[in-house]
């Protein structure tokens, strides 16, 4: 649901124009985003709250080459959902199945799959942090 939609069904549930409605949602989402960048935690009981997340400067690496690099300190928001919407969203989602075997043995299968790919990736990373170039694949001989 994007904010046209949400402006919508609140104005056939309410019976408001949706001018008002519109008005109205502009007005409360300044308000939250005015006071979050006060620094203030703004809460919505049974929905949820909204704070000011500080997150301090790190050491990284550029994914590409490996490089490490600084990144700096920045500010952004946690949303943390309430007890009334957690309970409202999991009682929509259609129970998962106890006992599914197939799901479980597909899931397995994978796993061996996925750690050579994740190996290989971290050797071919490594690799290019060293400065050496990474061996190029072979080709078969059933693709001639």
């Amino acid at each position: 649901m994007n904010r046209a939609e949400l402006v919508s069904a609140v104005s056939d549930a309410t019976a408001l124009p949706r001018e008002q409605v519109d008005a109205t949602l502009r007005a409360a989402l300044d308000q939250i985003v005015a006071a979050t960048a006060a620094g203030q935690k703004t809460t919505l009981t049974g929905f949820g709250s909204f704070a000011p997340m500080d997150r301090s400067a790190r050491a990284g690496r550029n994914p590409a080459t490996g490089e490490a690099l600084q990144i700096p300190a920045s500010r952004g928001v946690s949303f943390k959902a309430g007890a009334t919407y957690k309970t409202q969203v999991a009682a929509s989602l259609p129970a998962a199945k106890k006992n599914s075997e197939p799901v479980a043995k597909a899931a397995t299968a994978s796993k061996p799959a996925a750690a050579k790919k994740a190996a290989a990736k971290k050797a071919a990373a490594k690799k290019a942090a060293a400065g050496t170039k990474p061996a190029t694949k072979k080709k078969s001989s059933a693709n001639k």
